[in-house]
């Protein structure tokens, strides 16, 4: 029998970004905007006093709508950072970056 992987879900990487995030000493919390389409899904919060906004989707298949990409543009825009995130190994820098201060080079990742 063929050993499947299971196909890993935008779910499966934020849940993953909210427990590591937890255990570095941060919080993240769900973004919900009555009324706003396209805003990032959640908002992460660590002890330093940083904010960061985190755009999550799938490994595989994962598309930004027009409508979010048009909003991630203008808060950036703004002079915000909106952190998007498809991986568990992008988490892992993401995180990374937020405890030592040392770049995150997938932060634009498509």
């Amino acid at each position: 029998m063929a050993n499947r992987l299971r196909a890993v879900h935008e779910i499966d990487v934020e849940n993953y970004a909210r427990n590591l995030i937890r255990e570095a000493g941060g919080r993240m919390w769900k973004w919900v905007s009555p009324g706003t389409r396209g805003i990032p899904d959640d908002i992460a919060l660590w002890p330093c006093g940083i904010k960061d906004l985190l755009e999550f989707k799938r490994p595989v298949g994962g598309v930004y709508s027009a409508c979010q990409l048009r909003v991630l543009e203008e808060i950036e825009k703004l002079g915000s950072e909106v952190f998007r995130l498809h991986t568990v190994e992008q988490v892992d820098m993401y995180v990374h970056y937020r405890r030592h201060g040392r770049p995150y080079s997938a932060r634009h990742s498509a």
